[in-house]
Parts: C-alpha cells; structure tokens; sequence
C-alpha cells in the first residue's frame, strides 16, 4: 500500500532558535534519471515550525542550531515523502542531493520485488558513493546490515539503478532499499568498504551509521567512500 503525503504548511523561523547559535543547511531535491531539480517541495524541521520549499533548481536553505543533530522532512502533494537526518557542526553545510519518487513508480518497484509497502512502516534508501557526482558509477561488493533486523531486505540496486531480489551485494550503482521498517532509529553496518569512507547524510560515524525511519515516508542514507 503506497501513502500519499501531505504537504506542511510554510510558516515563519523558529523564533525559539534565535538565541542559539545557527548555520545554513542547503541542498538540492532532484530527478532520480537526469537529475532535474524539483521545485515546490516542502522542506521542514518537525522540531519546529521553521520550512521552506525548493526554488525551480529544487535548491532549499534552512537555518539550525549548531552542534545538534537534525531531521528535515520533505514534502509533496504528489511525491513520497523524503526524511534527511544530519548533525549541524559549525559552518554552514550543503547536504547531499536527493529524490524523490511518485506513488506510482515506488509501488512499481514494490511490484517487482513481489512486495507491498505496509501501513505505519518507512523505508530506507542507502548509497556508497565513489564521491564523483552524476558519473552514475559508485561502490560495488558492499554488504548492507540493519540493527535491530527488520523490514525487508536489503535490496541492492541493480546497474540501471533499481532495486532487485537476486543480489548480494551492492552492484556498481552502490545502493539499495531496505523497505517495511517499523518506526526508530537503525544502526547501518558495512562490510568490505574501501578505505576513507564519511558520512554524507545520517548521524554518527560510517562506523556507527545511525538513521531514523519515519511512516509513509523514505529515509536516505549516504556515506561516500573516493578513490
């Protein structure tokens, strides 16, 4: 079953963060093929009221007390909802691109993997880049683990890109899904990982890789590992 999402409303800033020391947080949503930005997103910090929407170029910006670890919550009316979590240290930080799926394509790579999205579960999205953007080519022979166990999977992406059932690992594509996970926070774990490795988007470490799953909504987890 595939949830469609409601937008949140756009308000003011946070007046309760005024007295704390901030940075910017900015980042782009995109086109999973092609890489188009998304406008009209909304990009919320469910710790507070503060919001905003991507421009045309799908680009966003909110300010967040340093020191801190986050979560933004992307909205649309006809999207899946996305969760971002990330720790504002102190300069200003330009997370990882993201997308996000329609309803129909999620449900149909549901379909091919003989599975259904069930009700009050989130799903994870994970990816080891090669730390070289748009070349479509990242960290193949990678094993995902979740703890706790749950949900189903992982399902590690093929070379186009999508998710199938008959893989052990991940291909030169570097990600997977993880899908049907109850609501908290997972600890990844990664076995044969280049050297170098960090974090892109969760808490933590690469070695404490920490992420929280939200109902009805997808969760994206980064790290990037460069030649």
């Amino acid at each position: 079953m595939i949830f469609l999402l409601f937008a949140c409303s756009i308000s003011e800033k946070d007046t309760s963060i005024n007295d704390k020391p901030t940075i910017s947080v900015s980042g782009r949503v995109v086109e999973l093929f092609g890489g188009e930005g998304i406008d009209l997103v909304d990009v919320c910090l469910p710790e507070s009221s503060s919001c905003t929407q991507t421009d045309s170029d799908g680009g966003y910006a909110l300010d967040v007390a340093t020191q801190t670890d986050h979560v933004l919550e992307l909205s649309s009316t006809d999207l899946i909802g996305g969760v971002i979590a990330f720790t504002a240290q102190d300069l200003d930080i330009e997370l990882a691109n993201v997308s996000l799926l329609s309803p129909a394509l999620t449900e149909g790579q549901f379909n091919t993997l003989n599975q259904t999205w069930e009700e009050n579960t989130g799903v994870l999205a994970f990816s080891i880049s090669n730390g070289i953007n748009g070349d479509g080519i990242n960290v193949p022979n990678v094993v995902v683990e979740l703890s706790p166990k749950a949900g189903d999977g992982p399902f590690y992406s093929n070379a186009l890109g999508i998710p199938v059932d008959d893989r052990s690992a991940t291909s030169d594509n570097g990600g997977g899904v993880v899908i049907n996970l109850p609501e908290g926070i997972y600890q990844l774990t990664y076995d044969n990982l280049p050297e170098n490795c960090t974090l892109l988007l969760g808490w933590d470490s690469v070695e404490n890789h920490q992420i929280p799953i939200v109902a009805g909504r997808v969760s994206f987890a980064r790290i990037t590992c460069p030649d």
